[in-house]
């Protein structure tokens, strides 16, 4: 009897957290079983009902650890790939990436159960408020990693998906944690009438969800502007070759003239397509006896359009990743990444993190900050850009758009990621911005995954991985201000600010007692 008590403790305490953080990570792309996310929180929610305050934290961070530890599992690829780090020490890093984001789901799971002790109130109505409060949280603070939150989980489901015109993903995960409180206390012994009254308010909630989204589903039915979409597949160690600069740009250029024949009204090049500074190309000597500079004008002159193209910029000593529209005309218009990747693109904390440094200096430098989010113009629209993981970022592609975007531009190189899940996860993120602001997203990826999707997330066109690519889309540029553009976050400020008041009425019965 001793040894299945034992058992069962253990079962309790570490195989039902981590069960249920592998049915959480199985949940995201590319794995194509999203509905995992419905059931994934039931498993940790039996671990913590009954357990101490301590152990119940540890069992939900156990939960989130085991969770994100194999759903970010591509770090560790990145850094020995690209950073030229050992094992060992990649293994250290994404553990304790894991780790840190490891303890929002466990403050959530532990302070919706001091609610419902304290208070009497179910999981139902407590911790799909606490817990979009802690995936807030996750968003913002420092620099914000809202990457794999539940709710993105979600993207292939159409009418579920379309929420996010209100809540972003955000919305979308309230909804699957009330679905999986639900679930868990039907599966449950107590009074038989709370239960089902439990049941029946979650079910009222997701039809009304899944209502809201049959009735908001569809295609954009007019399509007024084509775009040209090129994937160069440069390999990333031969990208920052400056012997190769050329080469880089015949790839591009060659790529692009096998599109012309579409008659796009825009050329989009990713992230970094241009290995030098455009701003000061007829500097760059070409083996053809011009300058690139000029190479890069004869092509845009013979296609008659603007192009987009991912270049670094240089202006008095200050460095910038940067997207260049370039007019035929010779006009050319610059975004400056506002949002940079830690360690990828500056080195938080340098003097104390000194030993990663090579980490960026192997690919392409620490960068400065832009400040301006003005979408850049062309004929046909106001395309709206954001840079590799600035996509990822709800409420910064809400202000673009607020600024006068109707198209959102992702200019990328996930060839740090190689042939991993996140090039998948990052390409998930597409579908949310274009659903939450009801603009289409085009994708210039280097190795992929490029393409485009709609506004109602319908994913319009998509390149495989690592294969040379130049796709041509019809979009529509986006007009409608939908909620979430005029209203943001509120749902989630609402359950940050909520779970502040429970927090407060919490602390006050303790300090009573």
């Amino acid at each position: 009897m001793g040894g299945t008590g034992s058992l069962d403790r253990d079962a309790k305490r570490f195989v039902l957290p981590l069960t249920g953080g592998l049915l959480t990570a199985a949940a995201f792309p590319d794995t194509g079983f999203y509905w995992l996310a419905w059931m994934a929180l039931v498993p940790v929610l039996a671990s913590v009902e009954n357990a101490e305050p301590r152990s119940a934290f540890f069992r939900g961070w156990l939960f989130g650890f085991s969770g994100f530890l194999f759903n970010l599992a591509w770090v560790r690829r990145t850094m020995i790939d690209y950073g030229g780090i050992p094992l060992w020490l990649s293994l250290v890093f994404l553990g304790l990436l894991a780790f840190y984001c490891g303890f929002y789901p466990a403050v959530a799971l532990w302070f919706a159960l001091q609610i419902r002790r304290a208070m009497g109130w179910s999981w139902l109505a407590v911790l799909p408020i606490v817990w979009v409060a802690a995936e807030y949280i996750r968003a913002h603070l420092l620099t914000g990693f809202p990457w794999n939150s539940l709710g993105q989980s979600q993207y292939l489901c159409m009418p579920l998906l379309q929420n996010a015109d209100w809540g972003s993903f955000y919305g979308i995960s309230l909804i699957l944690v009330a679905g999986n409180a639900a679930l868990y206390r039907l599966i449950t012994p107590g009074p038989a009438g709370s239960r089902w009254v439990e049941a029946s308010v979650t079910a009222a909630l997701i039809l009304a969800a899944f209502g809201y989204g049959y009735l908001r589903m569809g295609r954009d039915v007019v399509r007024s502007v084509r775009v040209a979409i090129i994937q160069g597949n440069v390999d990333q160690h031969m990208k920052w070759n400056g012997n190769n600069r050329e080469q880089v740009l015949d790839r591009h250029m060659s790529l692009t003239e096998t599109i012309l024949s579409t008659n796009p009204d825009l050329i989009i090049w990713p992230e970094a397509a241009l290995t030098f500074y455009y701003r000061h190309a007829w500097q760059y000597p070409s083996e053809a006896g011009s300058s690139l500079g000029e190479r890069m004008d004869s092509l845009i002159r013979k296609a008659g359009v603007p192009f987009v193209v991912g270049t670094l910029d240089k202006i008095d000593r200050r460095i910038f990743n940067s997207a260049c529209m370039i007019h035929p005309g010779g006009l050319t218009e610059y975004y400056h990444k506002t949002h940079l990747v830690p360690f990828g693109e500056y080195v938080p904390l340098p003097k104390l993190l000194f030993f990663v440094n090579r980490l960026v200096e192997s690919g392409i430098g620490t960068f400065d900050t832009g400040d301006s989010l003005k979408p850049l113009e062309f004929e046909k629209g106001s395309l709206g850009i954001t840079i590799c993981y600035e996509n990822i970022f709800p409420h910064l592609v809400r202000h673009i758009v607020q600024q006068g975007a109707d198209i959102i531009c992702n200019l990328t190189n996930d060839a740090w990621f190689g042939r991993t899940s996140a090039a998948e996860q990052h390409f998930s993120a597409s579908v949310f911005r274009a659903v939450e602001n009801r603009r289409p997203v085009i994708r210039a990826a280097n190795t992929g995954i490029s393409g485009a999707v709609d506004t109602h997330g319908n994913i319009l066109a998509r390149s495989p991985l690592f294969e040379p690519a130049a796709l041509s889309v019809d979009i529509c540029p986006g007009t409608v201000q939908t909620v979430y553009t005029r209203w943001g976050d509120f749902v989630a400020g609402f359950c940050l600010l909520f779970s502040g008041i429970l927090g407060i009425i919490l602390s006050l019965r303790r300090i009573r007692a």
